[in-house]
């Protein structure tokens, strides 16, 4: 036989104890919590007057749900972006300064070695020289301008259209509708 525990006449547990009762089972006082229930009363349902009833879902508040919304879409920039760069507030500073590096290097026709830390550091590993490091730097670069500024589009996109939708239906289908980039192969 199924019992429900009610708990501020709410459903807080079912269990099922075949052809035993709560009192055979249970201490007296945590038994008396309990009461026999059919097989469509679920956790969460209210108990009112000896009457089963399933939950009152409330409102959904558009304001909170469009603000959810947006913050699903900047999750989901962010994993796509961390297709194409590694995470990480070092990594992305370290990113950025052989980007300054190897604008710098270009820009100098008489570039000094110690100018260029992290680019000498690639040296034997990415290319065989100081500009060749930069030039492979500044080509990984564009192709991230290229595909971040994509993304960055659909994003602020998205979360403007988000902003104007009239109910939750059409928010709700605008994150569905997001389609991200695909690298070119």
């Amino acid at each position: 036989m199924r019992f429900a525990r009610i708990d501020n006449s709410t459903v807080v547990e079912i269990i099922d104890l075949g052809d035993r009762t709560p009192s055979d089972c249970f201490h007296a006082d945590f038994a008396d919590q309990f009461v026999a229930v059919g097989a469509d009363v679920e956790v969460g349902w209210h108990i009112e007057g000896g009457e089963f009833s399933p939950p009152v879902m409330p409102q959904t508040n558009l304001v909170q749900l469009k603000s959810w919304l947006k913050n699903e879409v900047d999750a989901a920039a962010e994993t796509e972006r961390l297709k194409y760069i590694t995470p990480g507030d070092g990594q992305a500073m370290t990113y950025q300064q052989k980007v300054t590096e190897a604008q710098a290097l270009k820009a100098t026709s008489n570039p000094q070695v110690s100018y260029y830390p992290l680019l000498s550091s690639e040296v034997g590993i990415t290319a065989e020289t100081l500009s060749d490091v930069a030039d492979i730097v500044l080509a990984a670069f564009a192709m991230w301008q290229q595909i971040g500024a994509a993304i960055e589009g659909i994003r602020l996109g998205a979360k403007i259209d988000i902003d104007a939708a009239a109910d939750e239906a059409t928010a709700h289908a605008i994150v569905d509708a997001i389609e991200w980039p695909q690298p070119a192969l």
